[in-house]
């Protein structure tokens, strides 16, 4: 079997694979939040953001990435929402505490009340690496993602108010994870 390794910042090496395994936990979860509200998430959404978790995740593109159901009628009031902060090389020893893969996405997701006014977005938080980047090599993360590069803008500003936020789980494997909590 072949693997493909990544280097990070830092010289840490993270392997392809560990990279799939996280990845799909966390799709797992985004189809378990598609299942909850699948008029307006669809599942077809829901899977397609796996590419994106993919070429994000495989540049240490990202920091955190989001997933957030919310109204844009009523000044971006979030009503649900999954968030992950991605961790790379050393920082995800605390989490991992030297076990070499873990964590189980997908459980199931309690849906909200929501508007009928209410929408999808995902949204991201680029990494340091990232944003040192030249342009034309964030250009070529971003490509074919649906997402512009950093410097040209976009950004989801919401806004939370009565909620809560619970932890819902670490997914890591190698030297990489995310750290999962859910706002509802």
């Amino acid at each position: 079997m072949v693997t493909r390794a990544i280097s990070t910042t830092g010289g840490t090496t993270i392997e392809q694979v560990d990279i799939i395994f996280v990845a799909s936990q966390v799709n797992k979860d985004i189809q378990s939040l598609s299942r909850a509200y699948p008029a307006i998430l669809s599942l077809d959404q829901a899977v397609d953001l796996f590419n994106v978790l993919m070429a994000f995740m495989s540049n240490n593109a990202i920091s955190a990435i989001g997933f957030t159901i919310y109204d844009p009628n009523d000044g971006n009031k979030v009503y649900h929402e999954l968030k992950y902060q991605i961790l790379y090389g050393r920082d995800v020893q605390p989490i991992s505490q030297g076990s070499p893969r873990g964590g189980q996405g997908g459980q199931p997701v309690n849906a909200v009340w929501v508007p009928s006014t209410a929408k999808f977005t995902p949204w991201i938080r680029w990494s340091d690496h990232m944003l040192q980047l030249p342009t034309t090599e964030q250009q070529l993360i971003v490509q074919g993602t649906g997402w512009p590069s950093p410097n040209q803008g976009g950004s989801f500003i919401a806004r939370y108010d009565g909620g809560h936020w619970n932890d819902i789980g670490n997914y890591f494997s190698g030297k990489i994870a995310a750290s999962g909590k859910e706002y509802k």
